[in-house]
């Protein structure tokens, strides 16, 4: 099985839990909630970075150019990234309860050889939820290095288009399947 989850550090993520996230900086939005590229946090004092950005790796039998949802700790002070990118400031000062990874479980198999089966276990959005059951949630968009930029509660939801988004996609001649889960941090 090809993975594509291995830039999401789950030991990282865990360690966030319980901590206040005082803002996140992001492009100005202007027609809908997306940032590209990358997405800034302070939390605690200490700086993150998520990204989207193509790197090659295996996909479904050849190395190719894929979209990969990552987050790293960013040693840059938030300050110069702020007034080098003309970003906008979020406020949350809220405390993270809980950390959510979408994953997607993709196969894809040729229908005259059933038994050629390729596979994907792909992460295509975190989802941080806080104390008072608010939510912030982030979605990698599939093709193109651009971040979705969700609030609410019950952000799951945002996610459902995936399976369908995949199977439309599949091309005459192959089976696909897509099975999307909700894997809390903890837990991994």
């Amino acid at each position: 099985m090809t993975t594509n989850n291995q830039k999401m550090n789950a030991k990282l993520l865990s360690s966030l839990i319980g901590k206040k996230i005082n803002a996140f900086y992001h492009e100005k939005f202007i027609f809908s909630a997306v940032s590209y590229g990358e997405v800034y946090f302070d939390i605690e004092g200490k700086n993150y970075q998520i990204s989207d950005y193509y790197e090659g790796m295996m996909y479904f039998g050849a190395i190719e150019d894929i979209s990969v949802l990552k987050i790293q700790e960013c040693n840059e002070p938030i300050s110069s990234i702020i007034l080098s990118n003309d970003l906008a400031t979020t406020t949350v000062k809220k405390t993270i309860k809980k950390i959510t990874l979408v994953n997607a479980y993709q196969t894809l198999a040729e229908d005259a050889s059933p038994s050629n089966t390729n596979d994907l276990y792909d992460t295509f959005g975190i989802i941080f939820t806080f104390k008072d059951d608010s939510q912030f949630a982030f979605e990698k968009d599939d093709i193109g290095e651009i971040i979705h930029v969700y609030r609410g509660s019950h952000l799951e939801e945002k996610f459902k288009h995936i399976e369908n988004s995949f199977l439309d996609d599949v091309s005459e001649g192959y089976t696909g399947k897509c099975i999307l889960t909700f894997d809390d941090v903890e837990t991994l």
